[in-house]
């Protein structure tokens, strides 16, 4: 047969996930998460350990957010939980729920500091934001998506007018939106939940939202509240009236809060990955590109081979590419790269 019709073969990996995305979405999911060393279980139902690889994701995101956050002015803090097990600050229950299901909110315990924190007018906007653990309890949890124990970047803030709060929101929420769609590559919606739906002291409950086409729902990726001065009533955090100059008169100011959790890593993993395994996007991928030499080590120089293969990575990350070198020689280059 001349070389003009000689027939290849070709062939494609067989998938690497038992379950189908399109058949069982929950369990395909969580096997995604499991087999690329993503997440690992522990004995607690519904908490889960973040491993290198999807810290690494969620340390991307961090930088992200933090480089925009200071070009806004907010600082990051860190508030210690142990005040929610003060007794003063534990609410009444029947007996039937379990500690972290009677947990205060977050404001009841930050909004007295802010009180004395802050003195005048001069001190505002008053942007803090922190890096924490968040708890919510979901009757049936699903890794990096309905978490009961879930890391967060978690701000708040207070304005002198309205104006300036509801300016904050909508700056916020256009950098949340950035954040999914131009890192995570993830396609998103804007927009507002019901009063029925938001906390009582909610005036303004501004969203983002992801839709899964899988399951044919979106799920919120990020919240930035709209406070207003209803919650500040109890915190009596108030100001002077820059407008008077003769009578004191003060101000009560205007709050926002806002968040987004380890959950936009569940979304990008349930938005790219397919029945072969993990798809991240390359503007978070902790690794780009795996080189792996075919028996490196029966090679006569094979130290100046690795040297080269160090070159070229070397190269690779001087232009943003993660590479990395796999010299495992315990199974074949065509298992490691099916692997």
């Amino acid at each position: 047969m001349s070389a003009t019709h000689r027939k290849y073969a070709l062939a494609t990996l067989a998938p690497k996930i038992d379950y189908l995305k399109e058949d069982n979405f929950a369990e395909w999911y969580k096997e995604v998460l499991m087999k690329s060393d993503m997440i690992d279980h522990t004995e607690t139902y519904g908490s889960y350990i973040l491993k290198p690889a999807s810290y690494k994701i969620w340390s991307r995101i961090q930088n992200f957010i933090n480089e925009h956050m200071s070009g806004m002015g907010v600082q990051n803090f860190s508030f210690p939980l142990l005040p929610f097990d003060n007794p003063k600050h534990q609410s009444q229950d029947d007996g039937t729920k379990t500690r972290n299901t009677n947990r205060p909110t977050p404001e009841s315990i930050i909004y007295p500091y802010f009180k004395q924190w802050i003195k005048s007018h001069w001190d505002l906007p008053f942007r803090l934001n922190q890096w924490n653990t968040g708890f919510k309890w979901e009757q049936d949890p699903l890794p990096l998506l309905r978490d009961r124990e879930f890391l967060q970047q978690e701000a708040h803030t207070a304005h002198l007018t309205q104006q300036d709060a509801s300016y904050e929101i909508q700056e916020v929420i256009d950098f949340y939106v950035s954040l999914y769609q131009d890192i995570l590559a993830v396609p998103v919606l804007k927009g507002r939940k019901s009063r029925r739906n938001s906390k009582a002291d909610d005036i303004d409950n501004t969203i983002i939202m992801a839709y899964i086409p899988t399951t044919g729902k979106c799920i919120d990726g990020a919240v930035a509240r709209g406070l207003g001065q209803k919650i500040n009533m109890e915190h009596k955090i108030t100001v002077n009236d820059p407008s008077t100059k003769e009578d004191p008169a003060y101000l009560h100011v205007w709050q926002n809060t806002w968040t987004l959790s380890t959950r936009a890593i569940g979304l990008m993993t349930a938005t790219h990955s397919d029945n072969r395994g993990l798809i991240v996007p390359p503007r978070v991928a902790p690794i780009h590109m795996v080189i792996i030499p075919n028996r490196v080590s029966q090679f006569k120089d094979s130290r100046k081979a690795i040297e080269e293969v160090d070159r070229i990575i070397s190269r690779l990350r001087s232009v943003g590419v993660h590479a990395t070198l796999d010299l495992q020689e315990n199974h074949s280059p065509g298992f490691r790269l099916y692997e």
